[in-house]
Parts: C-alpha cells; structure tokens; sequence
C-alpha cells in the first residue's frame, strides 16, 4: 500500500490518506523542544523485507532488526507509470522487539513510528556508515501475504 502524507498547521496532525481512499488522522506525539518544534521523528507504512531477527542483550533486554520497503507510484516525464522502491533498516528494542519476532513476517504490512539515527561501526579495519530507524511504536496493518484475513495482530 502506498501512503502520502499532508502535514497540517505545521506538526499539530497528521492525515494519513491511502491508495484505498482510507483516511486517518494520526495525532502528533513527537518529542518537542521548548519551542515547540518537533526533534526527530519519522512515520512510515511499508512491507517487511523478512523476518525480524530477534536477539537479547545480556542485560536480557530483546532486540529486532528487520529491513521495511515503502513503495511510491508516480509518471515519468513520457507518461509511463513508475514505481519506485526505498528500503529502511528498523530496529525495535524490548516488548516491540519481543511483539514484532512474534507476529511479524516477510511480507507483513506495518505503520514504524521512531527517529532516524545513524552509526558507525569498523569492518576489517574499515569505518562504515549505517543510518536505521529506531522504532517507538510498530502498528500491525494488514494480514501477512500467506494469512490474508487472520485476526492476529
């Protein structure tokens, strides 16, 4: 499912319109300074890549990194149809790790609400780059592709 965004008053709501003419409100709750401007924050609706691998800390605490791909339709300049593709690498921490290595599956649609954060790691004595989304909240949206119609979340 594809999904656009139209911000109204400048970060108070946000109206989630989709392909299937569905349309949400989705309330704001983004960190704010002082000035009332939101921090970091970033929403998107996609299809999971595979499934959430699943890891626990020795602290215990779980951990989930899964790829999510969101979609976009537009025209080219010669009128052909496009679609174009982007592929985001989410990570989720605690019961949202926990809930997503439970429920989720290639495939599976979800709305990811977190910040956009970017490391650094070495590999073989090389320095690399890594940008994820850190995930706050992951809304299960539609059946997986092999389940059509199942209730589980």
């Amino acid at each position: 499912m594809i999904a656009q965004y139209y911000r109204n008053n400048v970060g108070k709501s946000l109206t989630l319109k989709t392909k299937s003419s569905r349309v949400k409100d989705v309330s704001n709750k983004a960190s704010r300074t002082k000035q009332g401007i939101v921090d970091d924050k970033v929403i998107l609706i996609g299809n999971l890549g595979r499934t959430p691998e699943v890891r626990y800390m020795d602290s215990g605490k779980a951990m989930a990194k899964f790829p999510l791909a969101t979609s976009e339709s537009y025209t080219s300049a010669d009128g052909q149809k496009q679609e174009r593709t982007e592929w985001h690498n989410v990570v989720a921490w605690g019961k949202q790790a926990e809930l997503a290595g439970q429920y989720l599956d290639s495939g599976r649609q979800v709305a990811v609400e977190g910040s956009i954060r970017t490391r650094s790691y070495d590999k073989d004595g090389e320095k690399k780059y890594i940008t994820e989304i850190q995930a706050n909240r992951i809304t299960f949206l539609g059946g997986s592709p092999s389940t059509q119609g199942d209730s589980t979340p």
